[in-house]
């Protein structure tokens, strides 16, 4: 698929984790909230912290270090110190495979 790498299988992530991935020189983390994938930035907009380190509940996502949130479906910083949104990118699921756009296609200021 042509502007898409190619980083899991469905079965490879279940409700609630997370993963980081090398996608196109971004880092990226894989997201999965019940039966769906997002895929975001892996790193917070506020500080340099991993986000993979950091909690997820639902579709919000805790930045380990200041305790900044984020919503995985769009970016969108939901609580201080962040107030910048963090990158996103398109997934699409092909069969059991999962793939992730190699550019952001939102979220960033």
């Amino acid at each position: 698929m042509k502007d898409y790498t190619l980083v899991a299988k469905v079965e490879d992530l279940e409700d609630g984790e997370m993963k980081k991935y090398n996608v196109n020189n971004h880092e990226v983390l894989l997201v999965c909230v019940g039966e769906n994938f997002y895929a975001v930035g892996a790193i917070c907009s506020h500080a340099y912290a991993e986000l993979e380190e950091g909690d997820l509940e639902d579709f919000y996502l805790t930045c380990p270090v200041h305790l900044a949130g984020f919503d995985v479906r769009n970016g969108a910083p939901l609580d201080p110190p962040a107030t910048d949104p963090i990158p996103i990118f398109d997934v699409k699921k092909e069969g059991n495979e999962i793939w992730i756009s190699n550019q952001p296609v939102g979220g960033e200021k």
